[in-house]
């Protein structure tokens, strides 16, 4: 019987806030938020252990996997098909954990992926099976799940961060988490990084699936935004990709919503999606009124949802080792997972020391039954047996204290016909085999350092099997991040850019390859600076001033492969060639060519031999051929230079022929162009005086001539700072008689500068 003061009275909210908080802390730990062991939430996990589980090796249904699932997962079949839809999804993974041939869904809308009725041929991916199942027995760290015959595991042995690699977001009780998705070799390369210098820096920048760029405005957030083309010629803005988690579908809904209004972009004529999703292109169309194209691209971006979207990595809640939600950054999920990977390393090969310890036990008994002194006591014992089982026990009493139970159990099952002589060698060559892993794991558990380098180890083979390109391009770096500078940009100018690739919004700029960490650079008058790449700021115009700190002029060449030659020439027809490897590296030397005080560098080329013909034109249309081994290689920066071109006009220029090219483009200073095929050459040929090669009115001058192919492009600098292109395939090919003409689309107003690109 009960009475009244056994009771304890309790207000109901302090035990539906107790409840709540215990029910809230399941949510997240167990659906919510990935762990950081393995990268992976709940109900993925399990997905990916039923289908190694039961289709390892095989391709299934996707609803027959949904049903193996609710054996294990007691929450209902809402939304599966979807997470194993989004598994499969190249456009929303970096390494899909998962493959299935069709049917999952559509990059220009996000969804449209079937039932999991038809979802059919779903595989489990060569990756996840290297990464996540590789090291995983099925055994330790399983514990009962809803259906207790079946164990599933409290987190897969995971051999790389997969948390960094495809990212992740999840809502739970009171909590959220986004983590973006990051380069595949920039998360291994930063992990190696920390595995040798616990305390090394890391700074990575999210790789994204969808190939957008990506602006980094601090080291917690960056502005994912599409890649563009831009057509001058048509004034066509092509949108080649969206920011990670956005889509065609909606950004053509908001244009249009825009284009309906009062207020809408007048500069538009049409805009459709002209994607071709099974090439994998994604393709968005915008036809302009002749305009700013670039303006308008960032018009665009500022006005229409979904061309520019943020990403910040302060939210990034996981599952820490010890079963604790924390915020981290990108450095501290490495260090936890390395933590982690060390301990969950050592003790798998513990448990290999152990396997192979016992096996080595089976075969020393296997070993002594076999030998020669006791192989035919063996094969009596067999034959005096009725029954199989009833071996172990007349082995174990043939050879008192000599075999164990187990022994005799491991050699019974063998057939009669292998106990020979020729088994007793192969076990023995087994157990010199198997002392050898014994000892390398036992070397390798008994030095911590061992363990590192065997992690390091399998993230290099992991980059090297799995590794790929950065997709989402950076348009802007600072000067303390990881990424290598791959191309110097000197502006029409002078001034330069140094970046990881071409950056888009310096398109008028000729462009240089870097061949390694250092660069000599070059201004008119002849003075040089080499500079260390690593220790210069990125995608920022700089001038030579203020990398070298001494007074320079403007750039006019970067050379970066110190196994070629260059060759310089002045506006009075001076050249000078010379190696790369002699120019010294102390830039307070005297200048590379002695310059008078009217006398300029107009061209720089670098040249691998000396087998290349060169054409040197002036400006008022005359050239001469010159044959690069005529010239005088000098290895002394002192050395004079050579006149090989006498004129009353200035020279202009000299490129390098290519006789892989077929077309010659000229290039005058009010916008006029001709191209020729590259067979008029012949008539600059072997020639010792400059000779016409274009007619000029007296107004006009030369200002720069190309070996080209049809599909390139020459980029015009104008004298009120605008910038147009043109397509060579557009202009007729004519002979070397026809006068150059302007393009109807490129303003009469003077060029300072043309490029090809």
């Amino acid at each position: 019987m009960y009475y009244d003061d056994d009771i304890e009275s309790i207000e109901a909210s302090e035990v539906s806030e107790e409840y709540m908080c215990l029910y809230g802390i399941n949510i997240n730990l167990q659906r919510s938020i990935p762990m950081i062991n393995d990268g992976i939430k709940l109900v993925v996990r399990r997905l990916l252990y039923m289908m190694y589980l039961k289709y390892r090796n095989s391709s299934v249904k996707a609803s027959s996997l949904v049903g193996d699932l609710l054996k294990i997962h007691a929450h209902g079949d809402l939304g599966v098909g979807g997470i194993i839809a989004r598994l499969c999804q190249t456009f929303s993974n970096n390494i899909p954990l998962l493959t299935a041939p069709s049917n999952t869904g559509n990059p220009t809308t996000g969804d449209d992926y079937a039932a999991p009725r038809y979802i059919i041929g779903v595989e489990l991916s060569q990756f996840a099976k290297d990464v996540l199942f590789s090291e995983f027995d099925g055994k330790v760290n399983m514990r009962e799940s809803s259906d207790t015959s079946i164990m599933e595991p409290f987190c897969l042995p995971a051999k790389f961060p997969i948390i960094l690699l495809n990212g992740t977001s999840g809502i739970g009780w009171t909590l959220s988490t986004d983590v973006p998705p990051y380069n595949l070799n920039e998360i291994a390369d930063a992990t190696i990084k920390l595995l040798k210098n616990s305390q090394a820096k890391v700074n990575l920048v999210p790789d994204l699936p969808t190939c957008c760029d990506i602006i980094v405005k601090d080291p917690n957030t960056f502005i994912m935004q599409s890649s563009f083309e831009i057509d001058p010629v048509n004034y066509i803005i092509t949108i080649k990709n969206t920011p990670y988690l956005k889509y065609l579908d909606d950004i053509d809904k908001a244009l249009r919503a825009i284009q309906d209004s009062e207020n809408k972009i007048k500069e538009i004529e049409d805009a459709c999606d002209e994607s071709d999703l099974e090439a994998g292109i994604i393709s968005y169309v915008i036809r302009c009124k002749p305009c700013n194209l670039y303006q308008l691209v960032n018009t665009l971006f500022k006005r229409v949802p979904g061309f520019r979207a943020t990403i910040s990595t302060r939210n990034m809640l996981v599952v820490t080792p010890n079963f604790r939600t924390d915020h981290y950054d990108v450095r501290q999920i490495l260090c936890s997972w390395i933590g982690n990977r060390l301990r969950e390393k050592r003790n798998w090969f513990l448990r290999q020391l152990v396997a192979k310890n016992m096996e080595h036990n089976m075969l020393e008994g296997k070993a002594f039954m076999l030998s020669p002194k006791n192989l035919d006591k063996t094969i009596k014992v067999f034959r005096s047996c009725n029954d199989k089982a009833d071996i172990i026990p007349a082995l174990v009493e043939a050879y008192p204290k000599q075999v164990s139970t187990s022994q005799a159990n491991y050699v019974h099952t063998l057939e009669m016909y292998r106990l020979t002589k020729k088994e007793y060698e192969r076990t023995l060559k087994a157990i010199d085999k198997l002392e050898k892993e014994i000892k390398e794991i036992k070397a390798i558990v008994e030095v911590p350092e061992r363990i590192k380098e065997v992690i390091i180890d399998e993230l290099k083979e992991i980059k090297e099997k799995y590794g790929f390109k950065r997709r989402s391009k950076i348009l802007n770096l600072e000067s303390d991040t990881d990424v290598n500078i791959g191309v110097v940009q000197i502006l029409p100018d002078g001034n330069i850019v140094f970046s990881e690739t071409e950056n888009p919004e310096h398109l008028s700029s000729d462009i240089t390859p870097l061949a390694g960490d250092n660069v000599c650079l070059i201004d008119e008058k002849g003075r040089f600076l080499w500079v260390d790449t690593n220790k210069v700021l990125h995608d920022k115009p700089m001038t030579l001033t203020s990398i070298g700190r001494q007074q320079m002029g403007n750039c006019v060449a970067a050379l970066s492969n110190p196994d070629n030659n260059v060759v310089m020439l002045s506006n009075r027809g001076r050249i000078k060639y010379l190696p790369i490897s002699s120019i010294p590296s102390n830039s307070s030397r005297k200048p590379l060519i002695p310059l008078d005080d009217d006398e300029y560098i107009v061209s720089v080329i670098e040249v691998r031999d000396n087998s290349q013909d060169i054409l040197v034109y002036t400006s008022d249309g005359m050239g001469k051929r010159v044959q690069i081994s005529d010239l005088n290689l000098v290895k002394s920066v002192d050395a004079q230079g050579q006149f090989i071109v006498r004129s009353d006009n200035e020279v202009a220029g000299m490129f390098s022929i290519n006789p892989n090219k077929q077309w010659l483009v000229y290039v005058t200073r009010l916008g006029r162009i001709r191209v020729n095929h590259a067979k008029f050459l012949n008539a600059a040929k072997k020639f010792g005086d400059l000779k016409p090669i274009i007619k000029l009115s007296q107004q006009d001058d030369l200002i720069a001539v190309f070996c080209t192919n049809k599909e390139q492009k020459i980029t015009l600098n104008h004298a009120d700072s605008r910038i147009t292109t043109v397509n060579i395939e557009s202009i007729e090919p004519t002979t070397m008689a026809t006068p150059p003409t302007r393009p109807k689309h490129v303003p009469a107003v003077r060029v300072l500068r043309a490029t090809i690109s």
